[in-house]
């Protein structure tokens, strides 16, 4: 146990400025790095109350599918294997609605010595939609955006 004291004790000191920048630098680069690769589009099937609103998951591809390629970056509607996968999924229930945008790449687990698929970056948000499928559409073209711009940051030097 006393061995242990000094290691906890440097945990709990305050992480110098350049030491967390490393850190949210090499968070972001397991999250978004691919080395400028294009990536696939996988949009959910649409529950049905999402109809009543005018949402069609074709609409929602055309959105997400226009910023991927105005950015480079979408690999085409051919499915192959290890190339990054951003996966869109919009729930409708009554008023109220949800947008997620998550990539998903290749991922090294040493321990065991597998490369699997997995889930490195997501983000989505939430609202009421008041029958405007227009809104919804727009929340998803912020994310899409979003996505764009962090993926663009971490590989820009790839990207050249």
């Amino acid at each position: 146990m006393k061995a242990m004291l000094p290691t906890l004790a440097l945990l709990l000191l305050p992480t110098p400025c350049g030491a967390q920048e490393d850190m949210e630098a090499a968070a972001d680069r397991f999250s978004l790095f691919t080395r400028c690769s294009s990536v696939q589009l996988a949009v959910a099937t649409l529950p049905d109350d999402a109809t009543d609103t005018g949402l069609t998951r074709d609409g929602i591809q055309r959105t997400a599918r226009s910023r991927l390629r105005a950015a480079r970056i979408y690999h085409g509607d051919e499915v192959a294997l290890g190339v990054p996968r951003l996966y869109i999924q919009v729930h409708v229930v009554g008023v109220a609605f949800s947008v997620r945008v998550v990539l998903s790449k290749a991922v090294y687990d040493p321990f065991s010595n597998l490369t699997l698929t997995g889930a490195t970056w997501s983000r989505g948000s939430v609202g009421t939609h008041g029958g405007n499928a227009g809104y919804v559409r727009q929340v998803l073209s912020e994310l899409m955006d979003l996505f764009i711009d962090e993926y663009l940051r971490v590989n820009a030097e790839s990207c050249q």
